[in-house]
């Protein structure tokens, strides 16, 4: 299934965490819950200017991390 087609948003940084390997996941899974609350929290003008900035980023990057990201 391509990265586009996902149903679960989430679904890529869970793999990235799965390759981690088991000793190093406690801290990834942390972030990974502390994003979604944070989220979560935002209002949309918040959400917004977080959007904005993601995409400057994204434009910076080659088409690979564009796509990766």
């Amino acid at each position: 299934m391509s990265e586009s087609g996902l149903t679960n948003p989430w679904e890529p940084w869970q793999r990235l965490i799965d390759s981690i390997g088991p000793d190093y996941r406690t801290v990834p899974f942390r972030a990974r819950d502390q994003a979604k609350a944070e989220i979560d929290d935002l209002d949309e003008e918040e959400f917004g200017l977080i959007a904005s900035e993601a995409r400057a980023v994204a434009s910076s990057l080659d088409e690979e991390g564009a796509r990766l990201t």
